[in-house]
């Protein structure tokens, strides 16, 4: 009896007890003090160079669309940055964007100071037909006041242009290139701004970002030269530049300089085969940046010195199709893949019309497939024909190689 009694009392306490937490609120575990943390989605890693991966790719007329969960989720606040830009608050996104390639990042932080971060790119794809351009190395880099172009597809579309939110007044479309040629506004600040595309009706397309340059800065020209001869570097800012330095040689005299083009003498001292490293300084003291083909602007540049031999000099008249030139036509034992091969000329002043080709002994084409592939020059000028494997040996097993054509007059050939 006592037995029982004592069994009853412990289900009662038991039950006493079940009620009475069966009446409290959950206990809260997460604090302010918390370090936040993005639990999904899970973002990539970065590529194995370091650079930031791609997470999203889909076409402009969707939207970029994303939910988070974050812990302590009660005391975290999202923000979201485009291109370092912030453009929306809280755990989800839901955005249009124009075509091209972004930089997202999502930042995580609490009211204590406490942060995290994810990163990645967005890649918004152009529908088919839609003015577009890629975003293509040196060609983005710009500066105030000078002229830039891009090149793309459906770009005749283009009737309207814009920087960002700057328009830009004066632009126009190169057929022969498939390309807008346009003048940068003066007013526009140093940074990267989006390129923005507009059609007749108005509509609105993505064409990637262009980096504005306020500085000296040399985009093209610096990567080879021949001891004694022109070098000419291409950029912006080009006037700023009082000093190019190759080596150990400071070269200050330049025979031709613009605010786009910047032309001197190579010091004939300079060994061929060799490498040098050019830098510059501008009359304020500050450095020549110089564009590597990577996109990178770099304080440097390594400047390989080559030697151009001369095959043949004088002035040999191709009159017609059936004066062929042939005076270095056996002289190219010497080249090898990546030598360059140069045809200077100037025209026939006595001759209705000009056109140059270049074949093999036995007539064979070494440029081009296709008579509309012949040269048509308008003035004076130099051929330039890189020397691959298959041009190489077209030329050993085809009797040398000849200059062929109409109305003019060759006055050097040289292998470099």
């Amino acid at each position: 009896m006592k037995n029982r009694f004592i069994l009853h009392l412990a289900v009662l306490a038991s039950a006493f007890t079940l009620a009475a937490c069966g009446d409290d609120k959950p206990f809260e575990t997460i604090t302010p003090e918390d370090q936040p943390c993005i639990l999904d989605p899970i973002f990539p890693d970065r590529t194995a160079s370091g650079d930031v991966a791609v997470y999203q790719s889909f076409n402009r007329d969707e939207n970029l669309q994303i939910d988070l969960i974050v812990t302590p989720s009660k005391y975290t606040t999202v923000t979201w940055l485009l291109d370092g830009e912030p453009v929306q608050t809280g755990t989800s996104i839901d955005m249009n964007l124009l075509a091209g390639t972004y930089l997202l990042r999502v930042e995580a932080a609490t009211a204590s100071g406490k942060s995290t971060y994810r990163e990645c790119l967005v890649v918004v794809k152009p529908l088919e037909g839609d003015p577009w351009s890629e975003e293509s190395g040196l060609e983005r880099y710009i500066a105030p006041g000078l002229e830039a172009s891009f090149t793309g597809v459906n770009l005749d579309r283009v009737a309207g242009l814009m920087l960002g939110d700057i328009p830009v007044s004066e632009f126009r479309y190169d057929a022969a290139n498939a390309a807008i040629r346009y003048t940068v506004p003066s007013g526009i600040a140093e940074g990267t701004s989006r390129l923005v595309l507009l059609d007749g009706e108005g509509n609105r397309y993505g064409a990637n970002k262009v980096t504005v340059l306020t500085g000296a800065t040399v985009l093209e020209g610096a990567t080879t030269a021949a001891p004694g001869g022109d070098i000419t570097l291409k950029g912006v800012k080009l006037d700023e530049v009082a000093t190019i330095k190759i080596g150990d040689t400071a070269i200050s005299a330049f025979t031709e300089q613009s605010a786009t083009t910047l032309v001197f003498e190579c010091p004939a001292g300079l060994t061929g085969g060799e490498s040098y490293t050019m830098t510059g300084t501008t009359s304020a003291g500050e450095a020549v940046l110089f564009g590597a083909a990577d996109g990178r602007l770099l304080t440097e540049s390594q400047l390989l010195i080559t030697s151009e031999v001369i095959l043949w000099e004088g002035s040999f008249i191709v009159a017609d199709w059936s004066t062929n030139f042939e005076g270095a036509r056996y002289m190219l034992d010497d080249a090898r893949v990546g030598s360059l091969l140069r045809i200077y000329f100037s025209l026939n002043p006595s001759a209705d019309y000009c056109k140059i080709r270049l074949v093999t002994g036995g007539w064979t084409r070494l440029m081009g497939e296709t008579d509309a592939d012949d040269i048509v020059p308008t003035g004076d000028g130099v051929i330039e024909m890189e020397m691959t494997q298959e041009r190489i040996n077209l030329i050993r097993d085809n009797y040398g190689f000849m200059c062929v054509g109409h109305g003019y007059i060759v006055t050097k050939v040289t292998l470099e």
